[in-house]
């Protein structure tokens, strides 16, 4: 969970929503909210889309998985306690079988389910068809590892042991090799795809079957936090000093908020942001942290560090922090928000167009922002997309 630092700037989804209703003269209620809320989303997706910024590149460390093939086993395919039921005996499965190819008779199979320690089910799909006899030899191994939630591009994959990169194919590519090479031995390629395990998620998959548990590392782009609480506000919230418990009454916090940023007001007004309300109010809050977890019950949640000092029942707001760097980003955000602000509400063709062409020069800016050492600019630098557009 990436926390506060302190002085930081941070811009909410509250700040952004907010920022659009100011810009455009609009009230915080029905279809201009809504708008608000809809070309943050969507100006988000733009902002990401636009460029490789390197708030989004990040270090991936994960551990293979060690072959196992102790014992033996028997293969019951109807009939049994459960349906394509894999026994073994004179072993133990391991608890994550389920992410495993079962080898039978040269053929590897998915394991659909860990049952117990020495039961598995094989899936529906993909299994021998019939009873496998008694005392049957096998080979169990994964080739297949989940990426990071949010995982968008990968760059370069590397075995830390041997201090040697390893090469990324085709998914065809991985296919040939995993058909004409199943030795186990330290993986030399792998793709990435879709290994059909979780949902809209992608997996790297090596080419051949890992000979022992590694460890590898690997960089790549990820997508932004997602932003699903604008403004959470039930309630008041009481802290002690030097602590960060912070409880809630009458409303209650949820697991969405993890993650969230909470800002304190005071006992009779919501705080504003350092612009102050909507509604000429100004009561810029007090504090600001990161919701770090929240209590099953709803009742309380964990800051990421305790306030500057005790609050009593006062009010608050929570919401999704922006997920972008505010030197570079911020600027280029606000002014893509505005432009897909104004053909959501479908405002007159030339305010649309003046509204892209800022957009186009802010992020235009931000790229350049965004090299953040004092470079010469190569003419790969100098390409910008802002929607569909390609600019040099």
């Amino acid at each position: 969970m990436a926390v506060l630092r302190s002085a930081t700037e941070v811009w909410t989804y509250q700040d952004a929503v907010e920022h659009l209703l100011d810009v455009f003269d609009s009230d915080r209620a029905g279809r201009p909210l809504r708008m608000a809320r809809r070309a943050c989303h969507e100006a988000l997706r733009e902002l990401v889309s636009a460029h490789r910024w390197k708030y989004y590149d990040c270090r991936h460390v994960f551990q293979t998985e060690a072959p196992y093939s102790t014992g033996t086993i028997a293969y019951d395919h109807t009939g049994g306690a459960q349906e394509r039921l894999v026994t073994l005996t004179g072993g133990t499965w391991p608890t994550s079988t389920a992410h495993y190819l079962l080898v039978i008779s040269g053929v590897p199979y998915p394991v659909d389910q860990w049952v117990d320690a020495t039961n598995v089910t094989l899936r529906a799909d993909a299994n021998p068809g019939a009873d496998v006899a008694a005392s049957t030899a096998y080979q169990l191994y994964r080739t297949s590892y989940p990426l990071p939630v949010g995982f968008v591009g990968g760059g370069e994959l590397w075995d830390l042991a041997d201090e040697r990169q390893v090469e990324f194919v085709s998914t065809d590519e991985e296919l040939q090799d995993s058909i004409f090479d199943k030795t186990l031995h330290i993986p030399r390629a792998a793709s990435i795809r879709n290994d059909q395990e979780y949902l809209n998620s992608l997996s790297l998959v090596f080419t051949t079957p890992p000979s022992e548990a590694r460890t590898f590392t690997l960089t790549y782009r990820r997508s932004p936090r997602r932003l699903i609480t604008e403004k959470y506000s039930t309630g008041t919230v009481s802290m002690s000093a030097g602590t960060t418990t912070c409880t809630v009454s009458i409303g209650k916090f949820t697991a969405a908020h993890a993650g969230c940023i909470i800002r304190f007001g005071t006992a009779a007004a919501e705080p504003t942001n350092i612009f102050g309300g909507l509604t000429d109010t100004e009561n810029p809050f007090s504090d600001e942290r990161t919701i770090v977890s929240v209590a099953s019950d709803g009742a309380s949640c964990v800051l990421d560090s305790a306030p500057s000092a005790a609050v009593t029942a006062v009010k608050f707001t929570v919401s999704d922090p922006l997920d972008i760097e505010h030197t570079a980003m911020l600027t280029a955000y606000q002014r893509l928000a505005e432009h897909a602000y104004t053909v959501l509400t479908k405002r007159e063709q030339k305010d649309r167009l003046e509204r892209y062409q800022l957009a186009r020069q802010a992020v235009l800016q931000a790229k350049d922002l965004d090299r953040r050492v004092d470079l010469v600019a190569t003419e790969e630098d100098c390409t910008y997309l802002v929607g569909d557009v390609d600019v040099r």
